[in-house]
């Protein structure tokens, strides 16, 4: 007969030979008669957890710490783990703050505890777990990496970077070290170099699903999407429950217009981690898009518990800016959410240690260097205003550089800019370090960035600082919230005096308008008809070529009473997403609306689409975003636009536009008002052909088609930038006289 003690014995050679069954069965065999054992009771648990039954073996260590004197901190350990694996990550916290109690300097305590605080998000007291075991161990790779990837959340890529590296040093063939580096340098704005250590992590691993995402974002990031949705692919194919890639490949979808299947992958991310505040901004976001109004407000509130509780942690919000802008009218919550984000940027600027001098700037004669920065110099809105404006700076007075980050397209816009500055570079393959330097040793003198918090934005180049003055432009219609923007151009209507508090910016008021228009911009002479677009002959048409996102809800009400007001009346809207148009048609129904009354075009080269609107007799603008590059479109076809003033800046761009068009009185004050004044003008033909006559007039003789006149006054606006620096002064506000 074997003794109690042999029987123990065997049970722990075929437990350290993975024969877990027939450990188990002599574990208990002994345990039924020496139940008094801590030890045995521990080694059951390895056992049972080994074999996933992780409730059990929670359940066997906790007898056996009850059975041991003294306790040993190696159970509350292994409790721990087993706490851990049950997703019961306080009592895992617990076990072990216990563990360490009874042995203080053990690395793998600490770096357990601060795997579990990291988990619960609780980022502070997990670096000191982190910090901790490095003290004791400086040398222990899993300590650097997980200290590397805090630090990456928290904002500190630089340094995340340099323990990466020391990681890799030591672990040349380590893909999950590859991994942490390539996804530090996708923080850091260099796509590139993150591509080599995911690709180098795949070569290693195949497997390892979150490289398979990380790559892919790398590839879009670099301008190579097609090839990144393979990467997505792949890495749900190993891992389903990766919210990330969920998340990653409905952002390429919306990018290929695949609106739907984007909308589902969302919803699929924020289902798997419901507090994915990205994911949950986007899938609001692509319902905006959609016009699906169905859920719209269930998701927005979500995100805003999401925000609002990433705010009061003081972390940037998952919720980007312009999402933000385009949601509600609160100046002051968008400059919180802005403010998140620019503090993300300076973070990460803060952590690449670069420090540029303009010490010997003042003392240079010559004209003043203008660096303008944006993706948008091609066929987009953005370079449909500013076409006219490269030619017209006074060379005498300044040297003109943009920097590029978009795609060269060939089109007319692309080549008209490239002609027209005295500087023209491609910065979309540099990292923003890089793409800074290039900018400081160009010797800019003044940074217009004008991008700002819009997709695509590169907020990393000047939040370097590479310039000494830094303006904030055109793009954004809002605050950046980023102590290393100096400037925004705006006007008194978009940026009226008391709405200064809610910009970090110097406000320089331009007279006139803020937004620049292009005075040459050709409209085609093809004799369109009605007939070419399906519209009515004898209807009052109505128009809106705003994108469907800024398509409110409230405002769709407020077409709705204004076309039953206006029988025979018919709304043309942009057609180019079938989703949207199918969205509106159904909101249309449901108001008892006729859908036929809504009629969709399609998108035509700029110079066509403006000869088309001429077919319109009424533009209505959209609130609470207006219509901006939309709203000028209109008015420089002829068709007038009726607006309501909103509370902030993307609300009040079309009374901007109106005014400096010689046309306050198509600015409403209200809702109502706004009805009111587009059924009125459907109903009095005469008073509309007024109307339409002096816009005619206008056009010619007012400020905001006056592009040499608008030039005249940024070019004083940037030359009192420049004295205020050269002076050794602070930016200021200041309003730009009209001359």
């Amino acid at each position: 007969m074997i003794d109690r003690d042999e029987i123990l014995k065997k049970a722990m050679e075929l437990h350290q030979a993975g024969r877990l069954d027939q450990a188990e069965a002599l574990y208990r065999r002994f345990l039924e008669e020496r139940s008094d054992h801590p030890e045995a009771w521990h080694l059951l648990a390895l056992v049972v957890g080994r074999k996933g039954r992780h409730e059990e073996a929670a359940a066997f260590i906790e007898r056996s710490i009850a059975l041991g004197r003294p306790p040993r901190p190696q159970a509350y350990q292994d409790l721990g783990l087993a706490w851990l694996a049950l997703d019961r990550v306080a009592d895992a916290i617990r076990a072990w703050e216990q563990a360490l109690s009874l042995k203080p300097d053990d690395v793998e305590t600490l770096n357990n505890l601060g795997v579990a605080f990291r988990r619960l998000g609780h980022l502070e007291p997990a670096a000191e777990c982190f910090r901790r075991a490095a003290e004791i161990n400086p040398d222990d790779p899993r300590t650097l990496s997980h200290l590397a990837a805090i630090l990456r959340e928290t904002g500190e890529p630089g340094r995340a970077a340099a323990l990466a590296e020391r990681v890799l040093a030591g672990r040349p063939d380590d893909p999950a070290a590859h991994l942490n580096l390539g996804n530090i340098h996708l923080d850091l704005g260099d796509p590139g170099r993150a591509a080599v250590h995911l690709n180098q992590a795949l070569r290693l691993n195949p497997g390892l699903a979150e490289a398979h995402n990380s790559l892919g974002v790398a590839l879009a990031e670099l301008g190579r999407g097609p090839e990144a949705e393979p990467c997505y692919q792949a890495a749900l194919k190993i891992n389903p429950g990766l919210a990330g890639a969920w998340f990653n490949l409905g952002n390429l979808l919306i990018e290929q217009n695949r609106l739907a299947e984007a909308e589902t992958h969302y919803r699929r991310a924020v289902a798997i981690k419901p507090d994915y505040s990205e994911a949950c901004a986007a899938w609001f976001k692509v319902l905006q898009k959609t016009c699906d109004w169905r859920s719209l407000s269930e998701v927005g509130a979500r995100l805003d518990d999401l925000t609002g509780r990433e705010l009061s942690a003081g972390v940037r919000t998952g919720e980007m800016p312009f999402i933000a802008v385009t949601r509600d009218e609160d100046p002051a919550r968008h400059l919180a959410v802005a403010r998140s984000w620019g503090a993300y940027y300076a973070r990460r600027a803060k952590a690449l240690d670069i420090a540029f001098s303009f010490d010997r700037r003042p003392a240079r004669r010559g004209p003043i260097v203008l660096g303008y920065l944006s993706s948008d110099f091609h066929n987009h809105a953005t370079a449909h205003l500013l076409s006219g404006l490269f030619s017209l700076h006074d060379r005498r007075r300044f040297t003109v550089q943009v920097y590029s980050y978009g795609p060269d397209d060939g089109s007319v816009y692309r080549r008209r800019i490239s002609r027209d500055c005295d500087l023209f570079v491609d910065i979309a393959a540099m990292s923003d370090l890089e793409a800074a330097r290039l900018i400081h040793e160009r010797q800019v003198d003044i940074l217009v960035d004008l991008k700002g918090h819009t997709r695509g934005g590169r907020l990393g180049i000047p939040a370097l600082r590479p310039a000494p003055v830094q303006v904030h432009y055109l793009g954004y219609p809002g605050a950046l919230g980023a102590d290393f923007i100096d400037y925004l151009l705006a006007d008194a209507v978009v940026t009226p005096p008391e709405h200064a508090s809610f910009y970090t910016e110097k406000l320089v008021l331009l007279p006139g308008c803020y937004q620049i228009n292009d005075h040459r911009q050709p409209v085609s002479p093809r004799p369109f008809r009605r007939s070419d677009f399906g519209l009515p002959e004898a209807a009052f048409v109505f128009c809106s070529f705003n994108q469907s996102y800024k398509i409110h809800p409230n405002v769709f009400q407020s077409w709705t009473r204004i076309l039953q007001e206006v029988p025979g009346g018919v709304l043309w809207l942009l057609g180019d997403s079938p989703a949207a148009a199918a969205g509106l048609r159904r909101e249309a129904g449901n108001r008892g609306l006729d859908p036929g009354r809504l009629i969709f075009a399609s998108r035509l080269p700029k110079a066509e689409h403006l000869a088309r609107l001429k077919l319109a007799d009424l533009a209505l603008d959209t609130s609470p975003i207006n219509g901006h590059t939309t709203t000028s479109d209109a008015l420089w076809a002829g068709t007038p636009v009726v607006a309501c003033l909103g509370r902030h800046f993307a609300g009040r761009v079309s009374a901007s536009l109106l005014a400096a068009c010689g046309l306050p009185d198509m600015i409403a004050g209200s809702p109502e008002e706004y009805e009111s004044l587009a059924v009125k003008l459907a109903r009095d033909p005469a008073a509309l052909g007024s109307i339409k006559s002096r816009l005619a007039q206008n056009k010619h003789s007012q400020a905001l088609f006056d592009t040499p006149r608008f030039v005249l006054g940024l070019e004083r606006a940037y030359e009192r930038m420049w004295e205020l620096f050269v002076s050794g002064h602070g930016p200021e506000s200041w309003t730009v006289a009209e001359e």
